[in-house]
């Protein structure tokens, strides 16, 4: 097994060299470079990947056209049943679901062992975030710590649908609020499969400078 290497390591070393940087105000600039990024080598850009945001922008659209026309009727009937569902999964979403994404993260960052995890809010990106405070991962890694909270949160909330009809409206509220918000983890596991030939590291310095680096090994001639 590979030995992790240390942010110090990264930085002081000549097997290293720095390839990507972002400070925390600028990672949705970096998603959204990822997300116009060519898949591979050879140009061709992946349609699955290109246009996912616009999928998950026409699904919620669809879905909260559809909310409207059943709410509003029966609002103007007096009965509220339908308002308080949109009302309360969008509250829901970000009370619980939100949180429970980013404890997930924290918990996988903590599996890998890293000393020193930590939750924020980036209020110019408008999203929140998990850091492992100095703490080296490479891009397998990177992989598992974006895909959890889907693999895990998904499920359930299908899961919910059936179980729990009258809610269904919210449960598929929050399961499209939810695949949207994890529209910046699949642009993280784009960027690992898309770099998956390169030997890269990433850490976080939330702490310090704020910022987030990139480094790859190289050979030394």
């Amino acid at each position: 097994m590979t030995q992790r290497p240390t942010p110090e390591e990264l930085q002081n070393s000549f097997e290293f060299k720095l390839i990507d940087v972002f400070h925390i105000d600028e990672m949705g600039a970096f998603l959204a470079r990822e997300m116009n990024t060519r898949f591979d080598e050879n140009n061709t850009q992946k349609s699955s990947t290109r246009y996912l945001p616009l999928l998950m922008f026409v699904i919620l659209g669809a879905l909260v056209g559809y909310g409207l026309v059943s709410i509003i009727p029966s609002a103007f009937r007096g009965e509220w049943h339908g308002l308080s569902s949109l009302f309360g999964g969008v509250l829901l979403f970000f009370i619980l679901l939100l949180p429970l994404h980013e404890l997930i993260h924290g918990a996988v960052f903590k599996i890998f062992g890293a000393p020193k995890i930590g939750f924020g809010w980036n209020w110019k990106g408008m999203m929140a975030y998990a850091y492992a405070q100095k703490f080296a991962i490479n891009l397998k890694e990177l992989i598992w710590l974006a895909i959890m909270p889907f693999a895990i949160i998904t499920p359930l909330l299908i899961v919910s649908v059936f179980l729990f009809p009258h809610w269904q409206f919210t449960t598929i509220l929050l399961l499209a609020l939810h695949t949207m918000g994890c529209i910046g983890d699949f642009m993280l596991i784009k960027y690992a499969l898309r770099n998956k030939h390169r030997e890269i590291y990433t850490y976080d310095d939330i702490e310090g400078k704020g910022e987030t680096y990139f480094y790859e090994k190289v050979s030394i001639k």
